[in-house]
Order: C-alpha cells, then sequence, then structure tokens
C-alpha cells in the first residue's frame, strides 16, 4: 500500500469535511425547525423565483469548479473571463428582477411589509414583585431621641 501524497490527502480532507458538513445541514433541516430554508428561493410573494435559482446555481457552479482546480493544481486558477461573464449575467438578472418587482409594487401602491420581529420570549423565572424598605415605627426622628433619653 503506498501513502497519501499531500495533494491527495488535501483532497479527500476536503471532500470528507464538505462531506460531513452536508450532512450536517440536511440533518438540521430535517430534524430542526429552526433551519428554514423554504424561503431560500422564494419571492416576497412566496412563488419560486428563477432569478434567485439562476444566482444560486451559478454561484455553486462556478465556485465549486474554482475549488476543483484549486485543489487539482494547488495554485489559485486563472480567473476565466467567460466563467465572471456569465456570474455577473445572473447576479444583473437578479438585480432587473427586483427592480421590476419594486418598480410593479409601487405601481399598484403597496409597500413592501417589514419583516416581523419574533416575539419577545422571557428568559429565567418570572421576577418577583420587590417590596420597599420598611420604615421604623415613629420615624427616623422619634427613634433618634429615643435613643438620646428623652
Amino acid at each position: 500500500m503506498t501513502p497519501f501524497s499531500a495533494q491527495e490527502l488535501m483532497k479527500w480532507s476536503a471532500a470528507i469535511f464538505f462531506a460531513l458538513l452536508q450532512a450536517f445541514i440536511l440533518y438540521n433541516m430535517a430534524f430542526n425547525k429552526r433551519w428554514d430554508m423554504s424561503k431560500l428561493l422564494a419571492a416576497e410573494d412566496g412563488a419560486a423565483s428563477m432569478s434567485r435559482f439562476q444566482l444560486l446555481l451559478f454561484t455553486f457552479a462556478i465556485a465549486g469548479g474554482y475549488l476543483y482546480l484549486l485543489m487539482e493544481n494547488r495554485s489559485f486558477p486563472e480567473v476565466n473571463t467567460g466563467a465572471m461573464a456569465l456570474l455577473g449575467l445572473s447576479t444583473g438578472t437578479y438585480a432587473i428582477s427586483k427592480g421590476i418587482q419594486a418598480s410593479r409594487d409601487t405601481a399598484q401602491g403597496a409597500v413592501p411589509p417589514a419583516p416581523a420581529a419574533p416575539p419577545a420570549q422571557p428568559v429565567g423565572p418570572p421576577a418577583q414583585p420587590v417590596a420597599p424598605p420598611a420604615q421604623p415605627v415613629g420615624g427616623a426622628g422619634q427613634a433618634a431621641a429615643a435613643a438620646a433619653g428623652h
């Protein structure tokens, strides 16, 4: 059995790390309801957004390709102008769709709703009311006079 080279060890380490990260994310999305990613590709009205999907797909494809080339060559690859143009076109499509949606909402007189704040949750047990300090009977002046012997 031949030992792994440093390059192969780096590739396998990255592959195992990303596989575990993906499994962790999928597990939390399935069983932990705090990770709600249902609105990742949805527009404000709840419908699927093709421009968001395109931006997400092209970003992951280009980033994955550069990550692969980085691991394969062990140096940063030359930036491909075609890939950057594709990413720029995808980003421009998303920006234009947001502009069209904003102008449509403005023309209809609708203002996009502000995100709702989560309800406040009390932390710890409920607070007990604090009683005011007890006053001496007869007031402070009478207590001082009694101590002086009057």
